[in-house]
């Protein structure tokens, strides 16, 4: 893929065995096994061409039969080191001079709420005796402010403002979005990248969270959190 869309790779962090090699203006990626999880998650990278090794050392493109050359030589970078999370204190800044031609209205159609934004203080009350198993399935961002915002399913049965996501598309449950447009529309509108959030609201403002304020849920992860940034 382009090493202009790395930051994109912040999607896959906390994913193993994978490392990462840039040669040029390209980065490479290798990985010690292949599911189906990996395999959607790849295919949510701009750009990304993916290679299957033979047993001679040389590499076949997806769809294609004839070999081309084998791997770079590196150096090869584990991916959790070469994906640095910096503090950013403004994840969620409310962006309230920026609108968007959009309208949120009551709907009536009822879905599964998959991200919640609550404040601190109960998140880390909740993650503190919540089974790491549970916890595994949420990622989560700070701001500054004391708000966290906690995405996947099931959402933490605590007090907060709850959203239904679409492909990173995320508005409050029991609105929708007028024009009816899909979430990839609305993607492209607000130059979304792999694990990108957008939160939209009811009065035409929204909130952006990139992919790289991000950080696994773990109990450690939500005690040691202060403004701006999530450690792990």
């Amino acid at each position: 893929m382009a090493k202009a869309d790395g930051q994109a790779l912040g999607a896959l962090r906390t994913k193993s065995g994978i490392a990462v090699a840039e040669l040029g203006e390209d980065l490479w990626l290798r990985g010690e096994r292949f599911d189906e999880d990996l395999d959607l998650a790849l295919r949510k990278l701009p750009g990304l061409q993916l290679y299957a090794i033979r047993p001679d050392g040389r590499i076949v493109a997806r769809g294609r039969r004839i070999p081309c050359s084998g791997l770079p030589q590196g150096p090869w970078v584990r991916l959790g080191e070469w994906v640095s999370i910096a503090p950013q204190a403004a994840a969620l800044a409310g962006q309230i001079d920026r609108r968007v031609g959009l309208t949120l209205v009551p709907g009536s159609e009822s879905c599964e709420p998959d991200v919640i934004v609550t404040d601190l203080a109960r998140w880390q009350a909740w993650a503190a005796g919540t089974p790491a198993i549970r916890l595994g399935r949420l990622r989560f961002a700070l701001a500054a402010d004391g708000r966290v915002v906690a995405w996947g399913s099931p959402l933490p049965p605590i007090a907060g403002r709850r959203y239904y996501c679409l492909d990173g598309v995320a508005a409050p449950c029991g609105y929708e979005w007028r024009p009816k447009v899909d979430a990839d529309v609305l993607q492209s509108l607000f130059g979304l990248g792999a694990g990108d959030l957008v939160l939209l609201e009811p009065d035409g403002t929204f909130e952006q969270v990139s992919a790289g304020a991000f950080a696994r849920a773990t109990r450690s992860a939500a005690r040691l959190s202060v403004g701006g940034a999530a450690r792990d």
